[in-house]
């Protein structure tokens, strides 16, 4: 059930992404903070 739950979370914000067309700082930089801090993502993983 989480990893459904976070599979729908993944495709919600992609789409927000490509509905941005190339003005996704401000969805992805909140996205790679929690990645950061809450799940210890490396911020390495989210360069563009």
């Amino acid at each position: 059930a989480a990893i459904s739950a976070h599979g729908a979370t993944v495709l919600k914000k992609l789409g927000e992404l490509l509905r941005a067309k190339g003005n996704h700082a401000a969805i992805l930089k909140p996205l790679a903070k929690s990645h950061a801090t809450e799940h210890k993502i490396p911020i390495n993983n989210f360069k563009l």
